[in-house]
């Protein structure tokens, strides 16, 4: 994105402001009616929230970029925005953990269905959706199970439903996956990971790639004959954002901003580490399993190859014997940190059935079917040998 700075400055700076003044009356009359294009108040709009919003719609290509605080936010914006009580939402549940229980506890509570599927078998998915579903909503690359979807599949079979394709590719950034090109109507992002340079801050995106008609959404049919293609990103901006107030901080868009600068630099270290640590564990003898797409041996090498061009990224996960030995090992770890982030420049881990999955009743436990023994690595940009030095003496324990 390229924008003059009224000082030249080469990077867009912070505006640390709420409100914006305006010559006359009649000037912030036409901002609030949207007559006169201008930012008014910095919960629904800033220029540096903007810029960066500009810099991630030119990389992705796509039709409208809303950023939020938080990736959760955004998810929640962008069901807020397309349904209604009393549709319903296919669900993988082998996603993040906290995604998962957005949908199954504060959404359901609001009268939207949840339905899950398997989204490894796309029939399953084209067998939850009626007239009442507004979305399918999936991670491409999903975090801590590893499973790619079959994305030519699934959007051959959902093609005819008139139902919103959306997909969470925070794991998949746009350095090296296209979503538009796979069928994917809206990308939802959290920004605190790749984009964000070293995780130092929280953010959310939605992307609408402009490829769905929105009149078939009843949420949005009348604002469609208005808007045409911008209805969605409209009442996200318009009304969610708004009156919701989960707006990305001017000071984050300017860090993230900063980040999208080294983001395939940072992204191609991690793989490259991350690749180097699933062949080393994969020989050592206290690892049942390795899961990594990027292995000529996972069950999702050939996706790994379609959609990322082999470029796996940062997460991997393995298995030990159980939880007790997950512990012992994390407790001697010198170098990887004990956190839950992910993308970090830092190597973090974390054990995902006491943590991010502590609070899943029992059967979604079932459903997910998460061993206890699993151990989940972000590797980050240190050097590789460093970081195999640290996991060999923690795994001797």
């Amino acid at each position: 994105a390229t924008r003059n700075d009224v000082h030249g400055a080469i990077q867009y700076p912070i505006y640390a402001t709420s409100a914006y003044e305006f010559d006359t009356a009649e000037d912030i009359e036409g901002a609030f009616k949207n007559t006169r294009p201008a930012f008014a108040y910095s919960r629904s709009g800033n220029p540096t929230v903007d810029f960066f919003e500009t810099r991630v719609k030119n990389i992705t290509g796509a039709q409208h970029v809303v950023a939020f605080a938080s990736g959760m936010a955004a998810t929640t914006a962008a069901v807020m925005c397309l349904c209604q009580a009393g549709d319903n939402i296919v669900l993988s549940p082998k996603m993040f953990g906290n995604t998962v229980m957005l949908f199954a506890d504060t959404l359901r509570s609001m009268g939207v269905e949840v339905r899950l599927a398997d989204f490894t078998r796309p029939q399953t998915v084209l067998e939850q959706i009626d007239h009442r579903t507004r979305m399918i909503f999936f991670e491409v690359l999903n975090n801590p199970f590893l499973e790619i979807v079959d994305l030519d599949q699934l959007s051959s079979l959902t093609a005819a439903t008139n139902v919103v394709l959306c997909a969470d590719t925070t794991l998949t950034p746009p350095n090296v996956f296209d979503a538009a090109r796979w069928g994917i109507h809206i990308s939802i992002m959290s920004s605190t990971k790749y984009i964000s340079d070293g995780g130092v801050s929280v953010g959310g995106l939605v992307i609408d790639h402009g490829t769905f008609e929105w009149t078939a959404v009843p949420a949005l049919s009348a604002l469609a004959q208005q808007q045409g293609k911008n209805a969605f990103a409209f009442k996200l901006r318009k009304e969610i954002l708004r009156n919701t107030g989960g707006c990305l901080s001017p000071f984050n868009a300017f860090l993230q901003s900063l980040g999208l600068e080294t983001l395939s630099l940072r992204f191609q270290r991690m793989t490259d580490n991350a690749l180097q640590l699933a062949h080393w564990l994969e020989k050592h003898p206290a690892v049942k399993q390795v899961n990594y797409p990027a292995l000529p041996h996972s069950p999702y090498y050939r996706l790994c190859q379609q959609y990322m061009n082999e470029k796996a990224g940062g997460l991997l996960t393995f298995e030990l014997e159980s939880q007790k030995h997950c512990f012992a090992v994390m407790n001697r770890l010198k170098l990887i940190k004990r956190a839950t982030n992910i993308s970090d420049n830092r190597s973090l881990i974390i054990h995902p059935f006491s943590t991010i999955y502590a609070d899943f009743p029992p059967e979604l436990l079932k459903e997910i079917n998460l061993s206890e023994g699993l151990l989940r690595l972000s590797v980050g940009i240190e050097e590789v040998e460093d970081l195999i030095e640290d996991l060999s003496q923690a795994l001797q324990a």
